[in-house]
Order: structure tokens, then C-alpha cells, then sequence
């Protein structure tokens, strides 16, 4: 992943809204940004609320903690809508 690649993707979710290079993320949605974890593919840094984009890294603000990463080790976004339906289990399931 690169700088321009990720503001591409960034601008073309409905649920991040950027102000220069700083997006945040709707309440809407469950963020999360993929990050390579070597043969295990990727792992996800899950509840972001803003990723500001800097020149060499980029700095990721989830509920939780803060992260600085370099663009490489970002492999892509997954979002889910909060809250969405769904269906309600009862008893016991193996």
C-alpha cells in the first residue's frame, strides 16, 4: 500500500469523511485496516475512528489505542455496518 492508494480508497468509502489528510470514520460503520502478519495473511486492527496520513506512515486512532504505521504493512480496509440485523439464536448450538 502507498500514500495515494489509500487516500484513493479512503475518498471512495461513503463512511470516511477526509479533511486534508486526516479521514474519520461514521459511526455507522466498524472499521477495520488489514495489516500484513507474513504467512498468516492478513490481521485486522479493528474499531478505527481516524487514520491521518502522513508523508512516511500512517497513524491509526481505534476505541482502544493509537498506532503508527509505514504504508507497506497495510494490506487493505474492511468495514461492517454496526448494529446490523442479525438473527437471533436461541438454545444450544455444537
Amino acid at each position: 500500500m502507498n500514500f495515494e492508494l489509500l487516500t484513493t480508497m479512503l475518498k471512495a468509502c461513503d463512511h470516511a469523511k477526509g479533511k486534508k489528510n486526516v479521514f474519520t470514520i461514521s459511526d455507522e460503520v466498524s472499521l477495520a485496516v488489514l495489516i500484513e502478519a507474513g504467512g498468516a495473511g492478513a490481521a485486522p486492527i479493528p474499531k478505527v475512528e481516524s487514520l491521518n496520513l502522513h508523508d512516511a506512515f500512517l497513524e491509526l486512532k481505534t476505541v482502544d489505542a493509537s498506532y503508527l504505521l509505514p504504508y507497506g504493512n497495510v494490506v487493505g480496509l474492511k468495514w461492517s455496518t454496526r448494529g446490523g440485523s442479525r438473527p437471533s439464536r436461541t438454545g444450544f448450538h455444537a
